[in-house]
């Protein structure tokens, strides 16, 4: 922290820029790019393991399942996108990127039936540190930054 001789804007209170934080059309660029590699990475994964599921009524659950899981994804990616236009911390920067790749990249390996347990455990990984996230982030839980909370 710099001291308040050598920063003027200590004696005015106004808040000293955070060279941390990327741009929002560069975090928006990195989410919509990591998506489509953890995509990518998926589909390679699910054309070399078998289906798990031998059942078709069961096969036909859980690609019913998978599409609503890519409802939910898709919902996600709107929120971030537009969380991402914001000034945002870089923590819950990271969290609510990673968590958006890894709700895409277990939607498709449900919805090719591979690798279930993994790709559940990674679904709902991903949604509980984004709703932490958003949890902890001003914007999105409606206080102003700095306010105390709750």
């Amino acid at each position: 922290m710099a001291s308040p001789v050598a920063n003027p804007r200590h004696l005015t209170g106004a808040p000293l820029p955070d060279t941390r934080r990327s741009s929002p059309l560069a975090s928006r660029t990195l989410l919509v790019a990591g998506g489509v590699a953890a995509i990518g990475l998926a589909a390679l994964l699910a054309a070399a393991e078998a289906p798990a599921a031998r059942d078709p009524d069961l096969a036909r659950l859980l690609r019913g399942m998978a599409m609503i899981k890519a409802v939910l994804t898709l919902a996600a990616l709107g929120v971030v996108l537009w969380r991402l236009g914001h000034p945002i911390s870089p923590g819950i920067r990271a969290v609510y990127l990673v968590g958006t790749w890894a709700l895409a990249a277990s939607t498709v390996l449900i919805a090719q039936l591979v690798l279930l347990p993994a790709a559940a455990l990674a679904l709902h990984a991903g949604e509980i540190a984004m709703l932490l996230a958003a949890w902890r982030d001003d914007l999105v839980a409606g206080r102003l930054p700095g306010a105390p909370r709750p």
